[in-house]
């Protein structure tokens, strides 16, 4: 797998992938710890692959399949995901015929997506083997091996790595037919296989959605499978047909797609779309992995709106079915077409085009066909997620001309701004003016999402002329961007654009917990200047003044060492149950050659029967101390993985640091604590 050296600075700063852990380094004084797990390929799509009648979850309903022959319905069924669908078609084609070969980058052992798995040691090195690292020898050899007669299978390891070999495609295999004739040599025996599409960290070289590029290539037949029964059947037919084929698979259904598939030998009909779905009021158009989201969508419209959809698979990019789709919307009257590819000049601009330009089928539209794809930009690491279709909330009616089954853009960069990392919403809000260029009054439209993150992340201010560091909270405001503290008998205006205060007054508490309050105060202000650097903190009479919250928050940030975290505690004490209950949230972002953003909350529970506020204080410290200590026990049986999973690796001795060792030095001083 090849890396990229390539300066993404601007972007990886703005919105780090999110990764639940329960290990993180706390912003109290200590040692700088490290954890994390693999980020996973889920993306945002909220998908439940278990359940989704898009897959077929029993062998009744796998052999029910009508386009599968009698032979292979009256057979038995095993459970795959793609990857193994894919692998056992490459074997039945092996198997059946001689001429084909199958070869690629790291295809021998497997495939960088185990695709390939123990096929060499199966059919042979003769037949299965490894190349060079150049698409453009892989593509030329295995034109020529098709102009043999051979049946190559060619694996390019990812669709972005296409583009050196656009020559051999464009100019040799799509044209050699058009060169030789009827009576000349043919490379109609060869098959591209490449994993395409995002999922989630893929970046600029490793999730793209290159598709609509080869269906602009006459000669060749360019698929996309959406599950494991399909790419089976689809590949072999690619295989065995007598065009070049370009058979793209998403690589996020990989593992994440697992149903039933007939284990018998089978083809599926090329250039043939599939109604997965009947409808009468709207037809929704798509292909590989975003037909999930579709019909997530679908589900959602039907309930809430109380419409019917009818959902169509391509299955064949170019050439399609067009007369299924005609049949479809002139039914329905409305079109939506979805793919995760970018919007300009992609399958559904093509689509759109066609539709409109058959007179009967354009006569019947009740409203213009509408495109749902990704942005027109190239999928950047951080916002990859935000770049895929996605459900909309709130969902409009499909019949609208505006609608939009995806975010809308509003939405979209408020997500950003709502997820943004300790210290760095000023990045965040200058990446959305650079991917908004054509609508820079956007971030004036992004007061509540402002709001919700000033308030959610209790950021501080400090008053004009002063030095306190003052909490911005739901707990603390007064309504109409006003805000009060107790400690120092102020209250403020709060611009959250700027994140500026103004309009300072006096502030008297009026309060039933009045005394409680203050003698919280008086017991906590010690207890953060002891454990908490730079750390602020306030009271609030809270739920109608019944009960009393505590916050503190302590920021840290260290962009010269290329981290900046906060942490934040909140508890709630009911005097009248002397009950307490709060949580710790800690959020870091660690962005230096890599990008890892650790978050955890850890609840507490306990009861003050003193009901006093230094008994509040004491059970606040002591759940504190139970965390730190807990994160020290979980420290120090990390496993290797953990830091394989946070793109570290350990020290040549293969030994983790011990960090309570070199906390004296001032490298570790400049570790643990970072600048202030």
């Amino acid at each position: 797998m090849r890396s990229s050296s390539i300066s993404l600075r601007p972007l990886r700063r703005a919105l780090a992938p999110s990764v639940s852990t329960q290990l993180l380094p706390p912003l109290v004084t200590g040692p700088r710890l490290y954890s994390t797990h693999p980020p996973n390929a889920k993306l945002n799509i909220p998908v439940d692959y278990a359940t989704t009648s898009l897959l077929a979850h029993s062998s009744q309903t796998a052999l029910g399949t009508a386009e599968l022959p009698a032979e292979v319905r009256d057979g038995t069924t095993k459970k795959m995901n793609l990857f193994q669908a894919i692998n056992d078609a490459l074997s039945i084609a092996l198997a059946e015929d001689d001429s084909v070969m199958v070869f690629g980058e790291d295809v021998a052992f497997g495939g960088v997506f185990r695709c390939t798995m123990k096929l060499a040691e199966t059919y042979g090195a003769d037949r299965i083997f490894n190349t060079p690292l150049t698409e453009q020898g892989i593509m030329g050899f295995a034109i020529g091996a098709a102009a043999e007669g051979m049946r190559p299978v060619a694996e390019i390891q990812f669709a972005d790595y296409i583009y050196p070999a656009f020559d051999q495609l464009v100019n040799e295999a799509a044209k050699y037919r058009y060169r030789d004739g009827a009576c000349g040599r043919s490379v109609g025996g060869l098959t591209v296989r490449m994993p395409c599409g995002g999922v989630g960290h893929g970046a600029l070289y490793h999730s793209q959605s290159p598709e609509s590029l080869f269906t602009h290539i006459p000669g060749l037949r360019v698929i996309m499978p959406r599950s494991p029964l399909q790419a089976k059947g689809l590949l072999l037919a690619a295989i065995r047909s007598n065009d070049p084929c370009i058979f793209m698979e998403p690589k996020i259904l990989y593992r994440a797609a697992v149903e039933q598939v007939p284990a018998g030998a089978y083809t599926l009909p090329l250039s043939k779309a599939e109604v997965l779905k009947e409808g009468k009021d709207v037809t929704i158009i798509s292909y590989g992995q975003p037909l999930y989201t579709c019909m997530s969508a679908i589900q959602k419209a039907e309930e809430e709106l109380g419409i019917s959809v009818e959902l169509i698979d391509l299955r064949t990019l170019y050439p399609w079915d067009k007369e299924t789709v005609f049949q479809s919307v002139r039914k329905t009257g409305h079109c939506i077409v979805v793919h995760e590819a970018m919007v300009n000049a992609g399958i559904g601009a093509e689509v759109a085009a066609t539709i409109q330009e058959d007179p009967d089928t354009f006569l019947r539209l009740e409203a213009p066909v509408a495109r749902v794809a990704g942005w027109s930009i190239h999928t950047p690491l951080l916002y990859e997620k935000f770049n895929i279709p996605d459900v909309a909330k709130p969902l409009t009616l499909p019949a609208a001309p505006d609608c939009n089954l995806i975010m809308s853009q509003v939405e979209t960069v408020s997500s950003f701004v709502e997820g943004a990392p300790p210290g760095e919403l000023a990045d965040v809000i200058a990446d959305i003016k650079s991917l908004t260029v054509s609508d820079p009054e956007i971030v004036s439209s992004l007061e509540p999402a402002f709001e919700k993150y000033n308030e959610e992340q209790f950021v501080t201010v400090k008053l004009p002329g002063g030095s306190q560091q003052l909490i911005v909270s739901a707990h603390s405001s007064l309504g109409d961007g006003q805000y009060f503290d107790v400690e120092s008998s102020t209250s403020f205006s709060f611009d959250h654009t700027t994140q500026k205060a103004s309009n300072v007054q006096s502030y008297v508490l009026e309060s039933a917990n009045s005394d409680l309050i203050k003698s919280t105060l008086k017991s906590l202000g010690p207890y953060v200047q002891e454990h908490f650097p730079n750390a602020a903190y306030g009271i609030y009479p809270t739920e109608n003044d019944s009960k009393v919250a505590v916050i503190i928050v302590s920021n840290k940030y260290s962009p010269n060492n290329f981290w900046n975290g906060r942490w934040r505690s909140v508890y709630i004490f009911d005097p009248s149950s002397e009950a307490l209950e709060g949580s710790v949230k800690v959020d870091v972002h660690y962005y230096e050659d890599g990008n890892v953003r650790l978050l955890t909350s850890r609840p507490s529970q306990a009861s003050v029967s003193s009901g006093t506020g230094a008994g509040i204080v004491k059970e606040i410290a002591a759940s504190e101390k139970k965390y730190q200590e807990e994160l020290n026990r979980g420290f120090t049986s990390l496993s290797e993985g953990a830091f394989k999973g946070l793109r570290r690796q350990l020290p040549v001795t293969r030994q983790k640091i011990e960090w309570d060792k070199i906390t004296s030095y001032r490298l570790g001083q400049d570790i643990g604590g970072g600048r202030k």
